[in-house]
């Protein structure tokens, strides 16, 4: 009952925050309260109405730096969003080997796990992973790790002492840093499952 009440709550909370901002197009706080949303990935049904909000600021708003970054970020949430066809990447993993999204295509599933190897939370996933990687293997799924740590050796050695060594490894420093935003990652861990379609 409590959460049906406060789901009801954050909705009409929202609705107005909508109404605020369709009446002040123009004020910062209008950009602030899409910024907080769209960063969040809150109510994420609501999406056409964030673009519609987000192309309604003023111009102003839109050129300034923190106008540029959510409108980048919505880009990369609608890119992202659950039925579009899935970002496109190459990267090198690990070993050096190139890793395309692409050449799944047709072939696999692909589960996208982003992760910091020393964040408790991540390392609590990895059994998990390593559980439905001996499951599925032959059914077609492909892991690929994708890790958000800022030290590479340390990300290295934890692919060592938890025996990652079976799925594809990728650190995103080592890849200019790029995936997080394209899939719109804004907290870990996280997980994208792509199908054969893409």
């Amino acid at each position: 009952e409590f959460n049906k009440i406060t789901d009801a709550n954050n909705k009409k909370e929202l609705l107005n925050e909508f109404g605020f901002i369709r009446q002040h197009p123009s004020s910062s706080i209008s950009l602030d309260i899409l910024h907080a949303k769209i960063t969040r990935r809150e109510s994420t049904e609501y999406l056409e109405t964030y673009t519609n909000l987000c192309n309604s600021l003023s111009p102003d708003l839109k050129s300034s730096p923190k106008g540029s970054d959510l409108m980048e970020m919505l880009n990369n949430f609608t890119s992202s969003s659950i039925g579009k066809n899935a970002p496109e990447f190459t990267v090198k993993e690990r070993t050096n080997k190139t890793v395309s999204l692409k050449n799944f295509e047709g072939k696999k599933y692909v589960l996208l796990n982003f992760w910091v190897s020393t964040y408790e939370p991540c390392i609590n996933d990895v059994s998990f992973l390593k559980e439905i990687n001996e499951k599925y293997k032959t059914q077609d799924l492909e892991i690929i790790n994708i890790a958000l740590d800022d030290d590479v050796e340390v990300w290295r050695k934890a692919i060592e002492k938890e025996k990652l060594e079976t799925l594809t490894n990728v650190s995103s420093i080592l890849n200019n840093s790029y995936l997080e935003s394209l899939y719109f990652i804004t907290s870990i861990p996280q997980k994208v499952l792509i199908d054969k379609n893409g």
